[in-house]
């Protein structure tokens, strides 16, 4: 089986599992391969404990029904360890370290996405569905990518990132819809 294969590689080192709550979601065309993925993978934890080491990252939600939908799984499963979701400050410093790594930025740059990641709402920084780092990632590939096509006709010069990239990118729906949102009471005041 593909998992016992796996689990053999990663003897004397570690195995990591992203997105490890899909073991415990079985599938139209087998239901059976995640319960045998699993299953395998608890016998593989055990039987190799001294030589294999496992660590399963995920939402702590669908980890949770993870470990409580198989409780061989969570016997096995010493340590959890959950990370907060990152601030906006944290959110701002990681695309402007991302964006100077790898470019030079105008000087309003700093101060225009620290107002951008200020304006996020706190429903938005607390939802689920919020991706946080990816987030960030993505709006510097656009931001990225906005100064790209500005710059298609002048090969010769360097790339930078100016303020018009940048508002550009957060332009796009995806980025302008997580802003904070003026609530709209209906009926009598």
């Amino acid at each position: 089986m593909r998992i016992a294969g796996i689990c053999r590689d990663a003897y004397g080192s570690v195995l990591f599992i992203d997105e490890a709550y899909s073991l415990n979601n079985g599938s139209s065309t087998s239901p059976d391969y995640s319960r045998e993925a699993l299953s395998t993978l608890i016998t593989e934890m055990e039987n190799h404990r001294s030589d294999l080491m496992v660590i399963m990252a995920g939402y702590p939600d669908e980890m949770e029904n993870l470990m409580k939908g198989n409780p061989g799984i969570e016997n096995r499963v010493p340590y959890v360890i959950e990370f907060p979701n990152y601030s906006r400050e944290d959110l701002c410093s990681i695309f402007l370290h991302m964006a100077e790594r790898k470019f030079t930025c105008s000087k309003e740059l700093p101060a225009t996405s620290k107002k951008y990641f200020d304006s996020i709402s706190e429903n938005t920084l607390n939802s689920k569905e919020f991706s946080n780092a990816r987030f960030v990632r993505n709006l510097f590939e656009r931001t990225w990518g906005k100064a790209a096509v500005r710059m298609q006709f002048k090969p010769n010069e360097s790339l930078i990132l100016l303020l018009e990239d940048f508002n550009n990118a957060v332009s796009g729906n995806e980025f302008n819809n997580l802003l904070t949102k003026k609530e709209y009471k209906i009926g009598f005041f």
